[in-house]
């Protein structure tokens, strides 16, 4: 409840504020009031008829209570939603958050698991995600890395440059190993001194071969720009297993610009 004051209340929800408390307390009222007005208690008679309620009007008024308890607890879980959903958006837009990661698996079982503990939470200091949990986490990842070399292993696997430029106007080059289960994000790399020098990004691919397994790989997928179709080319002639393909998304997105400017 909102913390009414009222003999009916169990207990005081502490993370009400003081006006929507206040507001509460109004509409609580207001509903007494009315309940009082229509309904007669227990053993009183109507002062037209002179006809006793009884139980039949105990269990009315018991309706109408439990009604207006529904019906305020409503508004008040109605409240508290809106403050914490502002506060989510909040740390999103203070962080520069991509906001696409409300869509994330590890963001809604996040929140599940801070409701499910209720009150009183405490999140994890600074020190517990520089140390305590991303020890686990690093631990974990490391356990699920084998299972899915296991899996590359019988039905191979696709090797694939996610490129982006950051907020410091870095080019960062996530690794990510694709087979027909799933997706595994391997790494993520500071290309920035690489992209103007296709000996130094196929290095740097040519290691990632050797680390997923060069008798894994069918085939590396990186955008289709003129020093990664040349890296593709030197890939080929080293490791005659495994094809370079362009991506289809980031050569439509060529063609488009292309039309357009043309």
């Amino acid at each position: 409840m909102a913390g009414t004051g009222t003999e009916n209340d169990v207990e005081v929800c502490e993370g009400v504020g003081d006006e929507v408390r206040e507001e509460m307390l109004g509409i609580f009222s207001d509903l007494q009031e009315s309940n009082e007005e229509g309904c007669v208690r227990v053993g009183e008679k109507r002062k037209d008829n002179e006809v006793d309620v009884g139980s039949s009007g105990d269990n009315l008024k018991r309706r109408r209570v439990g009604s207006q308890a529904i019906i305020v607890n409503n508004m008040v879980k109605k409240t508290l939603r809106g403050e914490a959903s502002r506060a989510v958006a909040r740390f999103f837009y203070n962080n520069d958050i991509q906001l696409n990661a409300v869509k994330s698996d590890e963001f809604i079982t996040m929140c599940e698991l801070v409701s499910r503990h209720g009150l009183g939470f405490v999140p994890p200091s600074f020190d517990d995600l520089e140390g305590k949990y991303l020890t686990e986490e690093v631990k974990l990842t490391r356990e699920a890395l084998k299972e899915h070399r296991a899996i590359w292993k019988i039905n191979g696997c696709t090797i694939m440059g996610d490129g982006w430029t950051d907020p410091k106007k870095r080019n960062i080059l996530h690794i990510l190993v694709n087979n027909p289960r799933r997706t595994f994000f391997m790494k993520s790399v500071d290309a920035s001194n690489m992209l103007e020098s296709p000996n130094k990004l196929f290095k740097m691919m040519d290691e990632i071969v050797e680390e997923v397994g060069e008798e894994n790989v069918v085939q590396i997928v990186t955008d289709n720009t003129t020093y990664y179709k040349v890296v593709g080319e030197m890939l080929m002639s080293k490791r005659t297993r495994l094809y370079w393909t362009p991506c289809a998304t980031h050569t439509i997105e060529m063609i488009l610009e292309d039309y357009e400017n043309s």
